[in-house]
């Protein structure tokens, strides 16, 4: 049964915020040149044109659906659908003055961010009670802009993956189960009370 809950610790409650600090960490360490920055939800296009999102070329990580499928036992697992929006221009390489167009700097994020997600340790995000992204759906890259926001100079994509925060909530049945042996039978019914194929039982006698 659900019992009231102050904010604070609802919010002490979530690991979904420490999911997403942890990706961004570890997606800012493995790219030095990339700008990472955690991002609260889906991208609005006048943010993109606007230049507001994160500075390019930059990631941009944060989540764009939750599902809580329940197991048997009672506990669940916050099903989280991750995007990570890509945001790129047309720039100059400094050291060989050979201008990158803003699809070939995308494509090569992009395809580095999938080879992180499918790589056998990383996406695990340092974290325990987490899933590796799920390959159904698989992770994907798709360009997410529109001819306005390409006209603007800057261009958007997204890399999204699934992966689930397990062992949520509270079991239903958390309390113990009584031990189950010839002394709590004896106590409770006495030695005589005890029907021959229970106490056999008790005694590991069953079927021998």
């Amino acid at each position: 049964m659900i019992t009231p809950a102050r904010l604070s610790a609802m919010i002490a409650a979530s690991r979904l915020e420490a999911a997403k600090t942890a990706i961004v960490a570890t997606l800012d360490t493995l790219m030095p040149d990339v700008t990472v920055e955690s991002h609260p939800g889906k991208l609005d296009i006048a943010d993109v044109v606007a230049k507001a999102v994160v500075k390019a070329p930059g990631v941009a990580v944060g989540w764009t659906r939750i599902r809580t499928p329940r197991d048997v036992g009672g506990t669940f697992g916050s099903v989280v659908e991750w995007a990570a929006y890509i945001v790129v221009e047309d720039t100059a390489d400094l050291a060989t003055r050979r201008r990158m167009e803003r699809e070939d700097i995308a494509h090569a994020i992009g395809s580095f961010l999938l080879a992180v997600l499918a790589d056998a340790d990383t996406p695990s995000w340092g974290l325990r009670n987490i899933t590796m992204p799920s390959r159904d759906p698989a992770p994907e890259l798709r360009p997410v802009f529109t001819t306005k926001s390409f006209e603007g100079g800057a261009a958007y994509y997204a890399v999204t993956w699934t992966q689930t925060l397990i062992d949520e909530g509270a079991p239903f049945m958390s309390a113990a189960t009584p031990a189950f042996d010839e002394a709590t039978l004896e106590a409770k019914f006495g030695d005589d009370g005890i029907p021959p194929e229970i106490l056999a039982l008790a005694r590991g006698e069953l079927g021998s």
